[in-house]
């Protein structure tokens, strides 16, 4: 199972990497997965993981949703004992001083962030297309041994992991919007044919065609806002 590394009899638990996930969760909130990466070899298989968790929290269907992933980001955040999180900063990697909390290669890093938006949305779009060797896999900041945990006393931790940012899916729109052209087009056609009311047919689909603009445009308003 992606995600989840094979349990061997006699091993530590300790032997554990996770990469912290900060998935979008319902409209506007953010929820923490952490996935178990400490056996990943070929770079394509990190990349699967990361569509994989995002797919099952929000359904890969991106011909059917308004939203869909627009960047991924290195982030620190707060977490609270409901997996919710706050992301506070962005761009963001652990520091020198966390590194018996996190790994990460190099040591310091080289850049921030380690790798570029557009190269890691494009490897996450198409995974087949990454390195077989883990090379940008091993500059993604890996929580060491355990979970991340909330502090009993106050209730929350702090941590630093891969955020997943949504926006506006475009060609859903235009598919939406075809869908909602040809539906105007039809009825406009039948109320001619059917009353001999060419004029009166069109502008029907007129109003149709307002309506459904005034609607795509709220949903975007919302989307963009949230």
């Amino acid at each position: 199972m992606l995600g989840v590394c094979p349990v061997i009899p006699q091993t530590p638990q300790t032997n554990h990497n996770f990469v912290l996930l900060c998935v979008p969760f319902m409209q506007r909130a953010v929820k923490l997965h952490q996935a178990e990466v400490c056996r990943i070899n070929p770079e394509q298989e990190f990349f699967r993981v990361l569509r994989y968790y995002y797919a099952s929290q929000r359904g890969f269907r991106s011909w059917a949703r308004l939203r869909k992933v627009r960047s991924i980001d290195f982030v620190k955040f707060e977490m609270y004992k409901s997996q919710l999180v706050d992301i506070q900063t962005s761009p963001s990697i652990p520091p020198e001083t966390r590194t018996q909390d996190y790994t990460y290669d190099p040591l310091p890093a080289e850049s921030n962030p380690p790798i570029g938006t557009n190269l890691l949305m494009h490897l996450f779009e198409h995974p087949d297309h990454a390195e077989c060797e883990p090379v940008l896999y091993k500059k993604v900041p890996k929580k060491l041994d355990y979970r991340l945990e909330a502090c009993p006393v106050k209730k929350t931790a702090i941590g630093w992991g891969v955020s997943f940012v949504e926006g506006l899916n475009w060609f859903t729109v235009f598919i939406y919007g075809c869908a909602g052209f040809a539906s105007a087009l039809v009825l406009a056609v039948v109320w001619s044919m059917i009353r001999g009311d060419i004029q009166g047919g069109f502008a029907i689909a007129g109003f149709m065609l307002a309506f459904i603009g005034f609607c795509m445009g709220i949903a975007r308003i919302e989307i963009e806002m949230t």
